[in-house]
């Protein structure tokens, strides 16, 4: 078993998500994340101790939308993930159902605290826009692409003059 799998069963019998434990050994030294209990020097009857890590602290985090750029979001490791794409999309205009949001190449699920995908202050959290079916719309086809440098540079120009 290793202190991830441990940390699921703690959550399920205390109600508190495994993302705000931390384990350790009775002498206080770290258990890693995803190495067996038992190469870590623990067996049937050990005892460790557990640390429950407060996460009512905001933090800043960054959302890259689809332009590429990127804006601020405070956000709480408690609140769900439909919670921050609730922010986003005020921010950025787009309706919740048109986009997802993944971090570090995983899809976030709208139903799990931020905590669960090991966010940091000033990480980056992409903004998906979700590919729609259908034909042709107005303002589609060849003559109406615009580079995606400069889509950038107008978004990133945007940005700069709001500040």
């Amino acid at each position: 078993m290793t202190v991830s799998e441990l940390k699921k069963q703690i959550a399920q019998k205390t109600g508190v998500p495994a993302f705000q434990h931390r384990l350790a050994h009775l002498s206080g030294e770290m258990l890693q994340e995803s190495v067996t209990l038992i190469s870590q020097g623990l067996g049937p009857g050990s005892t460790v101790m557990l640390m429950v890590q407060n996460c009512n602290n905001p933090l800043s985090i960054l959302v890259k939308n689809d332009r590429g750029c990127s804006s601020i979001y405070e956000v709480r490791l408690t609140q769900t993930v439909a919670e921050l794409k609730r922010q986003v999309s005020q921010q950025e205009q787009v309706q919740e159902d048109q986009f997802w949001l993944s971090f570090e190449g995983r899809p976030m699920e709208d139903k799990e605290p931020l905590g669960e995908y090991g966010l940091k202050p000033q990480c980056t959290v992409l903004m998906n826009l979700r590919l729609r079916g259908g034909g042709w719309g107005v303002g589609w086809g060849s003559g109406y692409a615009m580079p995606k440098a400069s889509i950038q540079s107008q978004c990133c120009q945007a940005e700069l003059e709001k500040r």
